[in-house]
């Protein structure tokens, strides 16, 4: 989800490679207190935006435990 509250799919084709993940504690109430991950990929085509995954084709699974997004390999991924 980008700063706009849109849901985007990155990566879709050529994926991406993460250059840098910084964990930053804010000192201030307006400061950022959280993550900022860098990544750079190539594709033809601008990010996609999806409104729902199901619509998009990607299965959820919902074990007891959590939600996971089940991977077209069949690995899952916690959300």
């Amino acid at each position: 989800i980008d700063n706009n509250g849109n849901k985007r799919l990155l990566g879709a084709y050529n994926g991406l490679e993460c250059i840098s993940v910084n964990a930053t504690t804010g000192t201030s109430k307006n400061s950022l207190n959280g993550y900022t991950i860098s990544i750079e990929g190539k594709e033809e085509k601008q990010s996609f935006f999806i409104n729902d995954l199901a619509d998009a084709g990607f299965t959820i699974y919902n074990p007891t435990e959590g939600d996971y997004l089940l991977q077209e390999n069949g690995f899952r991924i916690l959300l």
